[in-house]
């Protein structure tokens, strides 16, 4: 599986204490071997547009034909509410 992480993905990454953020890359790599213990869920009211827990962070994706791109990684209580 084909893995891309938008602009303002990767600045959210950045911005994360590092223990985070290497919890953050392997959980994006075990999206990209397609592991089966993800915790993957759908988001309610969109197309295509899933989530991943790492801990009290949150991974949203949207899959397109076997393309998955990562739009935001914020706190819980944070990533809900963008506009991606």
């Amino acid at each position: 599986m084909i893995i891309k992480i938008t602009n303002n993905a990767k600045k959210q990454i950045r911005k994360l204490p590092q223990l985070i953020q290497l919890a953050i890359g392997k959980k994006i790599r075990e999206m990209s071997a397609e592991q089966e213990n993800l915790q993957i869920k759908k988001l309610a009211g969109r197309i295509d547009t899933y989530r991943v827990r790492v801990g009290s962070y949150r991974i949203v994706y949207q899959q397109q034909s076997g393309i998955v791109i990562v739009v935001a990684v914020q706190h819980r209580k944070d990533v809900y509410r963008g506009a991606y």
